[in-house]
Parts: C-alpha cells; structure tokens; sequence
C-alpha cells in the first residue's frame, strides 16, 4: 500500500488516532504518545501486537505479533548484556518470544526518543498457585530499547538499572 494512502485522524485532547489506509490497523484506534507518534496495540488480553507510527510522515513499525514474536533484528536485541544481567529471561530474549506481558512504550516520545519496555521474564510469584506453590525466587527482566521517530532502534534492547535516569540523560544530551 503507498504511503500517501495512508491517513491519521489526531484528536489530540483525547491523546486518540485513528488511521485509515493501512488495512492492519484500519478502525482500530490507538494512542497519541507526543512527537507526532501514536501507538497501537492488539485488541484482547492475549493479543501481543504492537505498532508505533508517525503520524507526519505516514511511516508505520511492526514490533511485534498477535502471537508474541518480536519482530526485531538481532542487531536490535544486545544479547550480551541480557546473558549477563537476565538470566531466566534470556532464552525468551534470544527466541524474541513475548510470553508474559509483551512490549509497551516506557513514556511518551520527548525531544524525539522514546523507550520500548519488553518484559522477558515475570517476578516468581506469576508461576504460584493460590497456596504459593510453583513460585519462584526471581525478580521481574525487563530490557529497554531506545527508537526514535523515524521508527529506527537507535539503541537496543538490553537492561537499564534506571531508564527514567537514562532517558533524562540522552534526552538533556538533545537539547
């Protein structure tokens, strides 16, 4: 489908977009997140989808899919770093499997970045029975990636101790 067909109805007060000329997205209404950007998740609690589109130039991503795939490079995952820091949440960070609670933005978009949360690996209590049986001993692993308006990772998922300190600092490096 061209670009030029594609269409956003901003209604900025209410922060909602809706888009026409996109047959995966069309009359589903997302969220305005500033910049120009809006993002648009799948409908229904097992539904992982996730799109980020700018509203300016007609571009629209992908990051992932109903059926919880990240659909993101490998270039996009440092996979490193996650070995090092998530070690129960590294094999779904290297299958780029969303099983638990999928990808959603960190913040809004602020002087043209913003972070994309991916939840690798939930706390041990996600695994307990009503009696707390099955948990484990574990914290929740969650990997940020940095992506800017131009739906380009200009940083990729890895872990961050302080993502709001983080992102404070790249956005102030800005200007």
């Amino acid at each position: 489908m061209e670009q030029n067909e594609i269409k956003f109805i901003v209604d900025y007060e209410a922060e909602e977009v809706k888009v026409s000329g996109f047959s995966e997205l069309e009359g589903r209404g997302g969220l305005y997140v500033g910049d120009g950007m809006a993002m648009f998740w799948g409908e229904g609690w097992r539904n992982h989808e996730l799109f980020i589109a700018n509203t300016q130039t007609g571009k629209i991503r992908k990051l992932s899919t109903e059926g919880g795939t990240m659909l993101v490079d490998d270039s996009e995952i440092d996979f490193k770093s996650i070995e090092k820091k998530c070690r129960y949440g590294y094999k779904n960070a290297r299958n780029k499997d969303i099983r638990y609670a999928a990808v959603n933005r960190y913040d809004c978009f602020k002087k043209g970045i913003c972070a994309i949360s991916w939840m690798i690996y939930p706390d041990g209590r996600y695994f307990e029975d009503s009696d707390g049986f099955g948990g484990e001993d574990n914290d929740v692993e969650f990997v940020y990636a940095i992506i800017n308006t131009n739906l380009d990772i200009i940083e990729p998922f890895r872990p961050v101790d302080d993502i709001k300190k983080y992102l404070e600092e790249l956005r102030s490096e800005i200007g």
